[in-house]
């Protein structure tokens, strides 16, 4: 499941002084993956998924609950020679889980 993630641009510790957002929801994907929730998925993990459900054989490594999708964020900052720059942060933000 998607939950929130809260950061904070100010507590980064990037070299130039950002300015907008103040605060970044980022989300984060948490929770045990389960074949009947999983809207996304790979083949790998739903073989896991039978030998450890269906034939009882202990596998290594679980299915994870991750991000499927991402989406990108802009950044606003100040830089002394540029001035106001406009950064992408390509897939910064979850949009979706899934078991893989």
């Amino acid at each position: 499941r998607k939950e929130d993630m809260i950061v904070h641009t100010a507590e980064l510790g990037l070299p130039t002084k950002y300015i907008q957002p103040k605060t970044i929801n980022a989300y984060q994907c948490k929770g045990k993956c389960s074949p009947k929730q999983w809207r996304k998925y790979s083949l790998h993990s739903l073989l896991k998924a039978y030998l450890e459900e269906k034939k009882g054989i202990s596998v290594d490594n679980n299915a994870c609950c991750v991000p499927t999708k991402l989406r990108p964020m802009s950044l606003i900052y100040y830089d002394e020679k540029l001035g106001f720059v406009r950064h992408i942060l390509d897939d910064a933000i979850v949009q979706e889980c899934g078991c893989y």
